[in-house]
């Protein structure tokens, strides 16, 4: 029997409230692991529970210990706690690290890093050409992660709930088998690359590569690659931080195939990609500003300007 949920269902084996319509798909997998009798009576009766039934026995082979199911379920808790408090810990180190004198913007080593973020943006030639700002649909995809998890957890305490008066052992191998299906059939969010403008300059990139970075910022929950390039303070939005993280730790993998990077150095990736970010936003904003012609015609002159200095400086 397939589990309930369509148009108009009402019964307690629909949806729960508060899950969003996108992960009703995690719905129906639990349900798959709520016992037949009771999903029978609910259909029958359209309350919770029916008539009250003795729980279905199993035979004692195929009973878990329910002792090994707890041992084995703190055991892999502490593990996934202790990885993350590691986690945190060495970001905060390396944070710290990266306080550092900053790495010149002319440097070869941020040169670099700037080649490898213009080639995810699409290689634009003036500001005007820049990716878009992400809209507000976008910002708040950001947080798809937190509320996948929030409706995992509210479908795993429902069959919890639904299978009260089962050992626990039972409960456990259910809920296992039900995270285990849930984890099979998780989908990311769609990921739309950018339109390549102008050529790449620096070291190529390999669709390895690219498609390594664009499966990260998926998983970020970044659905296309930009910059909040109109905030006050680039380093407070949730959108380039996320941004950031990725692109610095990707671009630093990236440039160690062949380059020697060291580890100081790469504390600085995130600092120095926030820094280019702050200086073309500046730009984008003039050009927005003063119009196009206008923009490219300043710039043209300072240009100009900046190699008629180089030239003194050599004579």
């Amino acid at each position: 029997m397939a589990p309930g949920g369509g148009p108009g269902d009402t019964s307690d084996d629909a949806a729960p409230s508060g899950v969003d319509p996108e992960d009703a798909w995690i719905s129906a997998i639990v349900d798959c692991f709520v016992p037949a009798d009771e999903s029978s009576a609910q259909m029958e009766t359209g309350v919770e529970g029916g008539a009250q039934t003795e729980p279905s026995t199993i035979p004692e082979t195929s009973r878990l210990d329910p002792k090994f199911v707890v041992e084995n379920a703190r055991r892999e808790r502490e593990k996934t706690e202790a990885n993350e408090g590691s986690r945190r810990a060495e970001k905060r180190v390396r944070g710290i690290a990266g306080k550092r004198v900053l790495a010149e913007h002319c440097d070869k080593y941020s040169r670099g890093i700037q080649s490898f973020i213009k080639f995810f943006l699409g290689n634009p030639t003036r500001p005007q050409d820049y990716p878009s700002a992400p809209t507000p649909d976008e910002l708040k995809a950001l947080y798809w992660v937190e509320r996948r998890a929030e409706s995992i957890k509210q479908n795993l305490s429902r069959l919890r709930e639904k299978l009260q008066g089962k050992a626990p052992a039972e409960v456990e191998f259910c809920v296992s088998q039900a995270e285990k299906e849930i984890r099979k059939n998780i989908k990311m969010p769609p990921f739309t690359p950018v339109v390549q403008i102008g050529p790449h300059k620096g070291q190529p990139v390999s669709a390895q590569t690219k498609g390594d970075v664009e499966r990260s910022l998926a998983l970020a929950g970044i659905s296309r690659l930009t910059f909040d390039w109109d905030v006050s303070h680039i380093s407070e939005s949730p959108w380039n931080s996320a941004v950031v993280e990725v692109l610095g730790s990707r671009a630093v993998e990236w440039l160690r195939r062949s380059t020697p990077i060291t580890d100081e150095q790469a504390c600085q990736a995130s600092a120095i990609i926030l820094r280019w970010v702050h200086t073309k936003s500046g730009e984008i904003r003039d050009a927005t500003n003063m119009g196009s012609e206008a923009y490219d015609q300043m710039k043209k002159g300072r240009t100009t300007k900046a190699q008629y200095e180089r030239w003194r400086k050599k004579v």
